[in-house]
C-alpha cells in the first residue's frame, strides 16, 4: 500500500513528459545574401557569421555565469549581455538560463560529492587499519619479503587517504560558504590536454564556441531565434543572427503601470537549411508544429563540422493509474538483461495467456546465438551479454530494446509493471569487481527508458525496496518453482508491488536449521583441525556459523514480515543486518556450496 502511495504522489508531482529528438541540419550557407565581413562589428578572423553568433552565445554565458556568481541580479546581467556581445532579448535570457543551470546542478553535487568521498575515505581507512595489522604480523613470524609488499601497498594507500581528505575539506568549505567547485567551461580533460601540448588551440576554443540555444514562445510561433518548418513534406530550421540586427529608434511603454524605454531593432537575418530528422520522431514533430506549441532548440558543433539540433517537446501524455487487481509484471534488471515474471492479484505465477505474443527483436547480436530470448510459464527473459561492455551508441539501442519488451508486454496483458528502485552508491578503492559492474551496469538509463516508454503507452510503473529481493527469490522460489535466480528476483519483486510480504515458510525453515547443523558441525571440525573443509577460509566459515545460528535462534526476526533493523555489527557498507535471517541468506549467498544447497535442496 506504501508502494502505491508513494507512486500516485510521484505521478502527481509530474508534469509534462519532455521528448528530445535529435536530428542534423544541413545550412545553405555560413552566411546570409548579402553579408559583408567588413561591415560586421562583432567578426573576428576568417569566421562567418554563423559562426560568429555561436562565438558570442558561448561568450555571454560565460560572462553570465561570472557575474551570476558574484551576486548580480539576471535582470541586469541580461541587458549587460545584450550591450556587450549585440544579442537580443531572447539569446541573451537563455544564455542566462544556462549559466543558472550550471550553477544550480554543481550546487547539487556538493552533498552528493561529501557523501561519496566520506564512504571512500572510510573504507580507504579501514583498509589500511588491516593491511598495517597484517604487516606488524608478516613481520613478528619474519616473513620480511611479504612485509615489504605489504608496506608499499600500505604507502599507497597513505598517499590516497591524504588526497581523499584534502577533497573532503575542500567540498566541506564550499558547502559551508555556498560556493562551488571551479567550472572549466570546455572541459577540464581537454583544458589539460591544452595545457600539456596535446590538444591545439583551434580545439579548444571550437569546444567553447560549439553551442546555440533557444527556448520556445508559445505567442512567437513556436521558436522565434531556432524555428522549425515543414515545406512539402521536409523540415526545415532557420537559426536567427541577433547580432546583424541594427538599431532604428527608440519607444516607451508601459509594463505594469511603469513607463520603460528601449531600443528598437531591425529583423535579424537568418541561415536556412534542411533539417533531417528519424523517421518514427516526424510525425510527432509534425504534430506539434500543426499545434503551435513551443518547443526548445538547442543546436550543436562537433568536431567534425556537422550540426546537430536537440529539439525539445513537451508532451502531455496520459497518466496511468496502477490497477492491481488483474495483478503485476515484475521484472529484474541486470548488468546482461532482464527477466520478467508474471503474477496474479495474489502473487501467484500464472502463465501467459494463449494469444499473447511479443516478437522477439532484431539487431541484437552480430551472430546467432549471442542473445537469448525466450517466454516460459509465466516468465519472459531477455538476455544480451553485450549490453555490458558495448559502446555509447549500441548501449543506447541495446536500452531502447529492453524498454520497447518490456513496456510492449505489459500493455498487452494490460498490467502495471513493477521494478526496483537500485541506487548503486561508488565504492572505489576496495572492489575492483563490483566497480566495473557498477559503471557498465546503465541500470539508470535503463529505467529511465522504462519509465519515459510507460509514460508514452500509458503503463503504470511501481518502484519498489530493493532490498533482499535476489537472496529471498534464490533461496524461496528457484529451487520450488524451477526458475533462474533473476527470475524468482522478478517474482519477488512482484510481490513486493502488490503489498504481499515474504515470510519464512516451514519448509525454509526446515532447510535453513539443517544447514545451520551441518555449517556448525563443520566449523567445529575446522576448529579442531585448524583447517577449512569447504570453500572460505576457517575464520570465516565459523563467523557464518554463528550468525545463521543466532538468526535462526530468534523468533521475532524469523517471523518478522517486514525489513527487520540492524541488531549487531552492519554489513561491509550496505546497511543490513548480520544477525537477520536475511542477512544470514546474503552471507551464504556469497559461497558457491551453499548456492547449490539453496538450488539443490538439503
Amino acid at each position: 500500500m506504501a508502494n502505491r502511495k508513494r507512486f500516485r504522489k510521484r505521478l502527481a508531482e509530474e508534469g509534462p513528459l519532455p521528448v528530445t529528438v535529435q536530428g542534423e541540419w544541413f545550412p545553405e550557407s555560413c552566411d546570409p545574401e548579402g553579408y559583408d565581413p567588413a561591415a560586421d562589428p562583432w567578426h573576428r578572423g576568417g569566421d562567418g557569421a554563423l559562426e560568429t553568433e555561436f562565438r558570442l552565445f558561448g561568450a555571454a554565458t560565460r560572462f553570465g555565469f561570472n557575474r551570476l556568481l558574484e551576486g548580480n541580479r539576471p535582470a541586469e546581467v541580461a541587458v549587460r549581455l545584450q550591450e556587450l556581445f549585440g544579442l537580443n532579448s531572447r539569446y541573451s535570457d537563455d544564455a542566462i538560463l544556462k549559466a543558472k543551470e550550471i550553477i544550480t546542478s554543481q550546487k547539487a553535487l556538493v552533498p552528493l560529492e561529501i557523501e561519496d568521498t566520506q564512504v571512500k575515505l572510510g573504507k580507504t581507512q579501514r583498509k589500511l587499519k588491516a593491511n598495517r595489522k597484517k604487516e606488524r604480523k608478516l613481520r613478528e613470524h619474519g616473513a620480511g619479503e611479504y612485509a615489504d609488499r605489504m608496506a608499499f601497498a600500505i604507502k599507497g594507500q597513505e598517499a590516497r587517504e591524504q588526497k581523499l581528505q584534502e577533497k573532503l575539506t575542500e567540498y566541506e568549505a564550499h558547502r559551508k560558504h555556498g560556493t562551488i567547485p571551479k567550472v572549466i567551461f570546455g572541459g577540464r580533460k581537454l583544458w589539460e590536454d591544452l595545457a600539456h601540448g596535446r590538444a591545439s588551440r583551434k580545439d579548444w576554443r571550437s569546444a567553447r564556441r560549439c553551442r546555440l540555444y533557444s527556448r520556445g514562445d508559445e505567442t512567437k510561433g513556436g521558436n522565434p531565434n531556432l524555428k522549425i518548418s515543414c515545406e512539402v513534406g521536409k523540415f526545415r530550421l532557420d537559426v536567427a543572427l541577433s547580432h546583424l540586427s541594427v538599431k532604428t529608434g527608440r519607444i516607451v511603454y508601459l509594463r505594469q503601470g511603469k513607463r520603460l524605454e528601449r531600443d528598437t531593432m531591425s529583423r535579424a537575418p537568418r541561415i536556412r537549411g534542411r533539417l533531417w530528422v528519424p523517421m518514427k520522431y516526424r510525425q510527432l514533430l509534425w504534430n506539434h508544429l500543426l499545434s503551435g506549441l513551443p518547443y526548445a532548440v538547442e543546436l550543436i558543433r562537433g568536431k567534425d563540422g556537422r550540426y546537430r539540433p536537440h529539439i525539445t517537446l513537451s508532451l502531455t501524455g496520459p497518466r496511468a493509474d496502477p490497477d492491481l487487481s488483474r495483478g503485476v509484471l515484475g521484472f529484474d534488471t541486470n548488468p546482461n538483461g532482464l527477466a520478467v515474471c508474471n503474477l496474479d492479484a495474489q502473487g501467484n505465477r500464472v502463465p501467459f495467456p494463449a494469444d499473447f505474443t511479443v516478437p522477439e527483436p532484431g539487431n541484437l547480436g552480430k551472430f546467432p546465438g549471442e542473445h537469448s530470448f525466450g517466454v516460459g510459464r509465466g516468465v519472459l527473459w531477455l538476455k544480451i551479454p553485450e549490453l555490458a561492455h558495448a559502446q555509447e551508441h549500441r548501449r543506447d539501442h541495446l536500452v531502447g530494446v529492453l524498454a520497447r519488451v518490456l513496456v510492449d508486454a505489459a500493455k498487452a496483458l494490460g498490467k502495471p509493471l513493477a521494478g526496483e528502485s537500485l541506487a548503486f552508491r561508488k565504492d572505489h578503492d576496495t572492489n575492483r569487481v563490483f566497480n566495473r559492474m557498477s559503471s557498465n551496469f546503465p541500470y539508470a538509463k535503463i529505467l529511465e527508458a522504462v519509465h519515459r516508454r510507460c509514460r508514452k503507452e500509458g503503463v503504470a510503473l511501481l518502484p519498489v525496496n530493493p532490498a533482499y529481493t535476489s537472496c529471498m527469490g534464490l533461496w524461496k522460489y528457484a529451487r520450488r518453482e524451477g526458475l533462474s535466480v533473476h527470475q524468482a528476483s522478478a517474482k519477488v519483486i512482484g510481490r513486493r508491488a502488490l503489498g504481499l510480504p515474504e515470510r519464512f515458510d516451514s519448509d525454509l525453515r526446515r532447510r535453513l536449521a539443517r544447514l545451520r547443523d551441518a555449517l556448525v558441525e563443520a566449523a567445529e571440525e575446522a576448529e579442531r583441525q585448524r583447517r577449512a573443509p569447504m570453500e572460505g577460509t576457517r575464520p570465516k566459515l565459523v563467523g557464518i556459523a554463528k550468525r545463521l545460528r543466532a538468526s535462526l535462534a530468534e523468533e521475532r526476526l524469523v517471523r518478522c514480515n517486514g525489513y527487520p533493523r540492524a541488531s549487531g555489527r552492519q554489513g561491509r557498507g550496505q546497511g543490513r543486518s548480520r544477525t537477520s535471517p536475511r542477512g544470514a541468506l546474503v552471507e551464504l549467498g556469497r559461497y558457491r556450496w551453499a548456492r547449490a544447497v539453496a538450488v539443490s535442496g538439503t
